[in-house]
Parts: C-alpha cells; sequence; structure tokens
C-alpha cells in the first residue's frame, strides 16, 4: 500500500514539475540587413522566459533564453549590417545564450514575440551604426561597460 501511494505521489510531481516548466529549443536564428537596419530572428519551439542585455568593450546585445536548449541544427548566420558575428552559449545549466557581436554602439529596438508557425523573437537595430550612436552616459552604463536593457543576468563571460 505504501509503495503504491508512493508511486502516485511521485508521478503527481513529475507532471506537476512538467506543467509548470516548458523547456525551450532554439531551431534557428537569421540575420538581414537593409535601408531600415538590421533584423535578428531567433525561432524556438516553445515561447518561454528570457532576457536581454547590452554591453560594451566590444559593443554586444546578449539574449538568455532560460529553461532552454539548443538544436542540434542550429546553423548561425554570417554578419549583416550592424551584426559582426553571432555566437551562443550556456552561462549557467538550462540557459542558453545568444551573443549578438556589433560593429558600433546602436541601441536595439525591444524584443518582440511574433506569433507565426512558432514562436520568433524579433530584434531589430535601426538605420546605421552612424546614424544611432547610443550615447554614453553614467546613468546609463556601469564601470564594467553593461548597460541594462531588460533585468539583469549573470555576468557575461
Amino acid at each position: 500500500m505504501r509503495t503504491a501511494r508512493a508511486v502516485g505521489l511521485f508521478a503527481a510531481l513529475a507532471m506537476a514539475a512538467s506543467f509548470g516548466v516548458q523547456a525551450a529549443q532554439l531551431q534557428t536564428v537569421t540575420l538581414e540587413s537593409g535601408a531600415s537596419g538590421t533584423r535578428a530572428e531567433i525561432v524556438v519551439d516553445a515561447r518561454g522566459p528570457y532576457r536581454t542585455l547590452s554591453l560594451s568593450q566590444p559593443h554586444r546585445l546578449v539574449v538568455d533564453f532560460e529553461q532552454s536548449s539548443v538544436a542540434n541544427s542550429l546553423k548561425l548566420p554570417p554578419a549583416s549590417g550592424i551584426v559582426t558575428a553571432v555566437r551562443t552559449g550556456n552561462p549557467t545549466p538550462g540557459t542558453v545564450r545568444v551573443v549578438f557581436e556589433l560593429s558600433a554602439p546602436v541601441q536595439a529596438l525591444p524584443a518582440q514575440w511574433v506569433v507565426g508557425a512558432k514562436p520568433t523573437l524579433v530584434l531589430q537595430w535601426p538605420g546605421s551604426a552612424a546614424v544611432n550612436p547610443v550615447a554614453a552616459s553614467p546613468a546609463a552604463s556601469s564601470a564594467s561597460g553593461a548597460v541594462e536593457s531588460d533585468k539583469p543576468v549573470a555576468a557575461i563571460t
């Protein structure tokens, strides 16, 4: 009887945990640039929590996806527009980091989810670097050069 209760309790806890957290898998990252600026699209199989962080020296925009993984088939795009390189990493277990290296300090527009066949997080850097420089101000950055754009994240390595 106790064994049956223990198995039932374990099953209930496992089911409850699976409903509380839905892991996302990053499937594609694309970059496009044109007269209106540079656009990045990150396609995932399930929408989940993320954080963005702008950094300087060198200039980067970081996107951390919590409770996520990277598809084995993920191929990162070549440089385009203001973005000189794209790379991924895992700063902590279960977190996928996408880093966009930038040629200049350009402020990205707020990230937006686009509804389609699969959830897509869209990042946009309007215009060119010469048109949209980000002024360095003591209030906007720390001694490390970090500029917070959403919620705080762990230190970038």
